[in-house]
């Protein structure tokens, strides 16, 4: 018969997940969210027939969020999940995430955007932006009306069925911002730095189908360990 205190570990490591031993601004493994809520975060986006789902995860069990998108209908397919900050980066941000993409859209060159960190209200950040053959950062610039992109390719492919933890770093010297990235702890991105219209305040995050282009005719795509950390 097992020991009092074997038990007690055993439940213990159980009831343990990603996020409780994680120490950030914010973290969701998921793994305590009602799939039909979402609560950690601020608002759920859902347009023409996109969905978004807790799923079984093989990344940190027991759950994962899944995002699939059908084709565009008429508008753009949307499946995301957002929330935003109250107190504002001042020196330095990471936005780390798990993602597995599991079908790509049948035309290669179509690109589905799966995640982005706005550093402030105006929107200037990056989103990350998948294709089959390449990945890449979208700097997003405020400008009057909207926002302009500078396209920073990374070196990473995203393989079907594959797990790869993302860390997107953002750092300000000198008053200037740069970004760096990383997959799986390899960098694929060197320290760049950002149009100066960018610049700090109060942060938000997206996950999930956020953006898809006139292609794109079917995606889908777990995400998993969202972790935030900002100074």
């Amino acid at each position: 018969m097992a020991s009092s205190k074997a038990v007690a570990d055993a439940e213990s490591d159980a009831k343990s997940t990603f996020c409780t031993q994680v120490d950030a601004r914010f973290c969701d493994d998921f793994d305590d969210s009602d799939a039909s809520t979402f609560a950690h975060w601020s608002t759920p986006h859902f347009a023409h027939a996109a969905t978004m789902s807790r799923d079984p995860s093989d990344a940190t069990p027991p759950f994962a969020a899944r995002f699939d998108s059908y084709g565009i209908d008429g508008g753009v397919p949307q499946a995301f999940l957002k929330t935003y900050f109250t107190d504002p980066v001042t020196s330095s941000a990471t936005f780390s995430f798990d993602i597995r993409v599991d079908q790509f859209p049948s035309i290669t060159t179509a690109s589905f955007t799966v995640a982005g960190l706005a550093l402030a209200s105006d929107n200037g950040g990056a989103i990350l932006v998948v294709r089959q053959g390449s990945t890449t950062l979208e700097a997003t610039i405020p400008v009057d009306g909207g926002a302009s992109y500078t396209t920073l390719p990374l070196a990473f492919v995203a393989q079907p069925g594959v797990w790869a933890h993302f860390d997107v770093t953002f750092t300000k010297s000198a008053g200037t911002i740069s970004i760096a990235a990383a997959v799986d702890q390899k960098s694929v991105l060197v320290s760049t730095a950002l149009d100066p219209r960018i610049s700090f305040g109060l942060p938000s995050i997206s996950i999930g189908v956020i953006y898809t282009d006139a292609n794109t005719d079917r995606t889908s795509f777990a995400v998993d360990d969202v972790v935030v950390r900002f100074e």
